[in-house]
């Protein structure tokens, strides 16, 4: 009776063992790739130093990114605030794929499509969603027309008026 308790234990290990590797060899196979590379003077290649930024909680960098008109709806301060607040889980991952672009000229709105994975027990949680982030050039460089808390909206009430 005892050694079928240890063996059954031993199944149960071995099993979770087995449902652990596997869920790094997805988490690692969905993260294959580095990032992309934008032409410097793209509102792609802005919106990607925004969220290094972000992501490395250099939140100062970050909020320089925003257009004069974001600028104006939240302060460093809130942004800084509600950047900690939305919190970053240490053992959970972000991938973001850019979709494509609407507009041209000077205003432009990109598609992005966000996927998070965080371990859950016996296996990762996965969570996917679409963002669109505005986008306008001013004196020469994109910035984000629209206070955003990572790539999500609306965490400072209305939408900063498009440049004009």
């Amino acid at each position: 009776m005892y050694g079928v308790g240890v063996r059954g234990l031993i199944a149960i290990a071995a099993g979770i063992a087995a449902v652990s590797v596997l869920a790094i060899v997805v988490l690692a196979v969905a993260g294959e790739g580095g990032p992309s590379e934008f032409p410097a003077d793209s509102p792609e290649a802005a919106l990607q130093a925004y969220l290094t930024a972000f992501e490395n909680g250099d939140y100062p960098a970050a909020y320089a990114y925003f257009s004069n008109a974001a600028q104006a709806t939240v302060s460093l301060e809130q942004f800084e605030q509600a950047a900690t607040d939305y919190g970053t889980y240490p053992e959970a991952s972000r991938r973001v794929t850019y979709d494509g672009t609407d507009g041209s000229g000077d205003e432009v709105t990109l598609q992005v499509t966000v996927e998070t994975s965080s371990p859950g027990g016996l296996s990762s949680n996965r969570y996917t969603y679409s963002s669109v982030v505005p986008m306008v050039r001013e004196a020469g460089d994109w910035r984000i027309a629209e206070a955003i808390v990572f790539l999500e909206p609306g965490w400072f009430g209305e939408p900063a008026p498009a440049a004009k």
